[in-house]
C-alpha cells in the first residue's frame, strides 16, 4: 500500500477534453433509507435511531447524504431557540458500522460540529441556513421557532470519516447509520425562555446511488472473492471530555485513540473562557506531547498566539482568499479554542500502515496562569500558615494540660478480682454440700418408710 504511489502528469500539461461523463456509471438515483424502528423521537421516548445504508447492488455516494427529518415546536407559548445555527446542535452522538464493525464513534457531535463551522466563512453559514436555522448578523444567534410551528432540517454528516472520503462505497460494508437525538434541554440555548417540548418526525436519510456497468462489477467482485483487501484511508474524529479541578493552575490531559497518525488536536472549553487578555490579567499556555515530540516546539502562548495556530488548522492563514466566520468578539468569549496542527502527530515508533489497533498516548500539556489568582492563592497560603501555627499552639497546651493531670490511682491493694475468684469458690463448695445434704435426707426418708412397714408386717 505505501509503495502504490504513481506519477501523474501535472493539469498544465494534459491537453484532454474536460467531460463529466462517465462510461462505467449507467444510472444514478436519490432514495431514502428509513430507520428500522422508530420514525418520530421525542423527549419521552427512545432517542436513538439505528438507519440501515442497504443500497441492493449500488454503489453509495456518501457525499449526497443528508439526515432529514421535521422539527416540531409542540409549545403553544414559548419559542424554540436552537443553541446554534447548524442543526447539528439536535444530535448528541452518530456512529457508523461497516459489516457490524464500528467505523466511526462521534460523540458531543453538536459541540464539534459547531466548533468546525467556526472555521468556516461566513458565507457558509449562511448557506447551510437553508437546510437548518438563520443565523443573525449581528449577535450570531440562531433564529428561533415559533410555537407551534415546524421546520423541516436536513444535517448533513460532515464529520463521519467514513462518509467524507471522497470514494463510492460498495454495497458489501453493509453500512448502518445509528444517530442518538440530543436531550431537549441540551439542544437549546442557554438564557431564553425556551421550549423543550418538541418533537423529530419522519426521521430518514437521504442519498443517491449509483449503478456501474456490469462487467465493472463482477471485475470488483472477482477482485473481492480472490482475498484482496480494500484498503483506503479516510480521517475522522475522536472526542474526549476532561474536567478541570476549580483552583488549578497547570492540567494536563492524557488523550488515548484508536487510530495511528493524528493531523491536529484541538480543544474547546465550555465554562470558564480560559483565556481573558483584557489588561493583562490572565493568559494561556497549551501544548501537545506525543512519545518524545512536542507540537508546537514552544507552547502557545496568550489570545494571538492561539488564533494564529487555529488559522494554520483551517488553512486560511496563506494569500488566498479565504477566511473564517470567527470574529474576535466570538473568539475572546463563548467560541474560544485551541489547536495545535501538524502533518502527522507521530512519535516515529509507529508506522501509519499498522492497524488501527496502535494507537499511541497524546498528553495535552495545559497551563493555566491567572495573575489574579495567583495573589488570591498567596493571601490563602498565608492565612493557612496563620492558622497552621495557631493549631499547633493549641496543640502544645493541651499536651501540657494532660501531662499536668493526677496519675492513676493503684487497685492492686484492693485484690477485687482474688476476693471474688475465693466467694465463687465457696460458693461452688457450699452448692455441693446442699447437694449431698440433700440426696442423704432423701436416702433417710425412703429408709424410714421402708422401717414402718416392716414394723407393721411383723406385727400382723
Amino acid at each position: 500500500v505505501t509503495n502504490a504511489v504513481n506519477d501523474e502528469l501535472i493539469s498544465t500539461l494534459d491537453y484532454k477534453m474536460r467531460t463529466s461523463n462517465a462510461s462505467y456509471v449507467t444510472s444514478r438515483k436519490d432514495v431514502q433509507f428509513f430507520p428500522s424502528s422508530l420514525s418520530t423521537f421525542t423527549s419521552t421516548t427512545s432517542r436513538v435511531a439505528r438507519i440501515p445504508l442497504t443500497t441492493g447492488g449500488d454503489f453509495l455516494d456518501p457525499e449526497s447524504i443528508k439526515i432529514a427529518f421535521r422539527l416540531v415546536n409542540n409549545d403553544a407559548t414559548n419559542d424554540f431557540h436552537p443553541l446554534t445555527g447548524h442543526p447539528g446542535c439536535l444530535v448528541k452522538r452518530i456512529q457508523l458500522f461497516a459489516n457490524g464493525q464500528r467505523t466511526d464513534d462521534i460523540d458531543h457531535y453538536g459541540r464539534n460540529v459547531h466548533m468546525y463551522t467556526l472555521l468556516k466563512p461566513r458565507e457558509y453559514t449562511g448557506s447551510t441556513a437553508n437546510e437548518g436555522f438563520e443565523i443573525n448578523d449581528v449577535s450570531n444567534f440562531p433564529a428561533a421557532l415559533p410555537p407551534s410551528h415546524f421546520q423541516e432540517v436536513l444535517v448533513a454528516p460532515t464529520l463521519v470519516g467514513l462518509l467524507g472520503c471522497g470514494k463510492m462505497l460498495p454495497p458489501q460494508l453493509n453500512l448502518v447509520l445509528e444517530i442518538e437525538f440530543a436531550d431537549p434541554a441540551e439542544a437549546v440555548r442557554g438564557g431564553q425562555t425556551s421550549s423543550v417540548d418538541f418533537e423529530l418526525q419522519n426521521v430518514r436519510v437521504l442519498a443517491s446511488q449509483v449503478t456501474l456497468d456490469s462487467a465493472l462489477v463482477e471485475s470488483f467482485n472477482r477482485v473481492l472473492l480472490s482475498g484482496c483487501s480494500l484498503v483506503f484511508s479516510y480521517p475522522t474524529v475522536h472526542t474526549q471530555t476532561t474536567s478541570v479541578p476549580a483552583g488549578f493552575t497547570e492540567f494536563n490531559v492524557t488523550v488515548s485513540r484508536a487510530y495511528t497518525p493524528s493531523f491536529w488536536e484541538r480543544s474547546s472549553h465550555f465554562e470558564p473562557t480560559p483565556i481573558i487578555p483584557a489588561n493583562g490579567t490572565s493568559f494561556l499556555e497549551s501544548q501537545m506531547q506525543l512519545g518524545p515530540m512536542q507540537v508546537p516546539h514552544y507552547p502557545a502562548q496568550d489570545f494571538a498566539e492561539h488564533h494564529h495556530f487555529l488559522h494554520i488548522l483551517a488553512q486560511t492563514y496563506d494569500s488566498t482568499i479565504r477566511n473564517m466566520r470567527l470574529t474576535k468578539n466570538m473568539y475572546e468569549n463563548e467560541s474560544f479554542e485551541s489547536s495545535i496542527t501538524g502533518n502527522v502527530l507521530n512519535d516515529g515508533q509507529t508506522t501509519e500502515i499498522s492497524g488501527i489497533t496502535a494507537g499511541q498516548l497524546a498528553t495535552v500539556l495545559t497551563a493555566y496562569t491567572p495573575l489574579t489568582d495567583t495573589a488570591g492563592n498567596t493571601a490563602a497560603i498565608a492565612a493557612n500558615a496563620t492558622i497552621s501555627a495557631n493549631n499547633s499552639a493549641s496543640i502544645a497546651n493541651l499536651q501540657s494540660q494532660i501531662d499536668a493531670l493526677p496519675a492513676p490511682p493503684d487497685l492492686a491493694p484492693y485484690a477485687l478480682a482474688s476476693d471474688l475468684a475465693a466467694a465463687e469458690g465457696l460458693i461452688a463448695a457450699n452448692q455441693s454440700s446442699l447437694t449431698a445434704l440433700n440426696t442423704s435426707l432423701t436416702t433417710g426418708l425412703a429408709t424410714k418408710a421402708n422401717q414402718s412397714a416392716l414394723d407393721a408386717l411383723q406385727l400382723e
